[in-house]
């Protein structure tokens, strides 16, 4: 893509964005890994920032660790549970479905397709089950 965008200004700003998120997910592996110094809450809140929903930011962190350092899964939750007030803060829940760019076109929303996935998901996490759950 950096190849394609050496004459769009405007695709590498489009390129940043939408790769922002994969970018987050590897720095938080690798805070689980251990390769970073970095603390897992900064990285917690700019996750919440893209996904916008607090449960949702629980599972996906959660899942990460399980992944990478399962041992850490509980602590992990716990600490995105004592960020929601900073989440909430820094990320207000947004109940809008207007379609302004391609994260709110159904079909095409991340928070969307990972609440579908946890929805029906049936593996156990070491923590009480929250309202994804009991949908």
């Amino acid at each position: 893509f950096d190849g394609l965008a050496e004459g769009m200004p405007d695709l590498t700003k489009v390129i940043v964005k939408e790769f922002q998120i994969l970018t987050t997910l590897q720095e938080l592996i690798r805070i689980a890994v251990g390769l970073s110094d970095t603390a897992a809450s900064d990285f917690i809140l700019v996750l919440h920032k893209r996904l916008k929903d607090i449960s949702i930011t629980k599972h996906v962190v959660g899942d990460l660790w399980h992944l990478v350092k399962p041992t850490e899964e509980r602590k992990i939750w716990e600490l995105a549970e004592s960020l929601e007030d900073n989440l909430l803060a820094v990320c207000p829940p947004d109940k809008s479905k207007t379609a302004h760019d391609r994260m709110n076109i159904p079909g095409l929303r991340l928070d969307e397709a990972l609440a579908k996935h946890y929805i029906q998901s049936k593996r156990k996490r070491p923590v009480v089950a929250g309202v994804i759950e009991h949908m």
